[in-house]
Parts: C-alpha cells; structure tokens; sequence
C-alpha cells in the first residue's frame, strides 16, 4: 500500500493504520510521477484539499490545474477526485476544474456518512470503478483522511 499525507495535522496512530510512505508539505509538493513508479502502476487520486492544500500563492486556482493536469499529461494519474467533509462546497476553484468527482458526506439509512467512516470511502471506490489497491488517498490527516481509505483497501 503506498500512502501519502501532508504534515500538516498529526494524531496519533492507530495500531490497524499504517504509516504513510510519502510526506508532503503541501498538494503541490507531491510528485505524481515518482508516487506511478513507486506502486509501478498510474493511479486514481483522491485528494482531501480543505488543509492539505498550503499553497503561499494568491494564483491558487491556476496552480492547481497546471500541476493536475501535468500529472495527467504525463499519465501519472488516471483520474483525480477531491474527497471533502465540507457540504457546502468552499474549496479551490482551480481544484474543482480539474477533478473528475467531486466526494461529500452523505445520508444513508438516516446516518450521515463522512471521513473516515469506511462507507464513505467505499462510495468513492464505487463511483471511480476500480479496485481498492489503484486509488491513493492524499490527506493532512492521517487518522481522518487515511484510515478509513485503508479499511477499503485504497492506498
């Protein structure tokens, strides 16, 4: 399993999660292209951006995109979704234009489903449609963006 978080939050680890393999300052900090040759294999990424993206720049939106869609064009990603808790939707525009899907909580069975729960991480796995093992999660929160990711088997 090949994981990668931001430093940005840290909690403590729980005995059933594994380490990351990769840690990042920022989303833009993350080479796509040595995390492809990494697992040997392009992959699906999920990125929770309402921390991990640190971005010092007032150009967010543009950053986001180029460095996205260089990922694509390099054929590093095969997709790229953002996984949030935010319901109302305010992240980087920049971020928006380039992901595929777009993951919120949601209601079941009069539940409300969000990170880390492992329904809310096998949605994602069903929507993308591709096994676990080929969709890396990137969070700054290894226990609220990882762990529920590798209940499922994402990466």
């Amino acid at each position: 399993m090949t994981q990668l978080c931001t430093r940005h939050y840290k909690r403590q680890f729980d005995e059933r999660m594994q380490l990351p393999d990769f840690e990042v300052e920022s989303f833009m900090d993350i080479n796509f292209e040595d995390l492809a040759t990494h697992i040997g294999k392009p992959f699906h990424a999920v990125a929770d951006l309402d921390h991990t993206l640190r971005i010092p720049s007032d150009n967010v939106d543009s950053e986001i995109s180029k460095h996205v869609s260089m990922a694509r064009a390099a054929g590093s990603i095969l997709s790229f979704s953002i996984a949030t808790d935010n319901i109302f939707g305010r992240y980087a525009p920049g971020a928006v234009d380039v992901a595929d899907k777009i993951f919120r909580p949601f209601i079941h069975d009069r539940v409300f489903v969000h990170k880390p729960h492992p329904a809310y991480y096998s949605k994602i796995v069903d929507d993308i449609q591709a096994p676990p093992s080929s969709i890396i999660m990137i969070g700054n929160d290894p226990y609220h963006d990882i762990f529920g990711a590798n209940l499922v088997g994402m990466t």
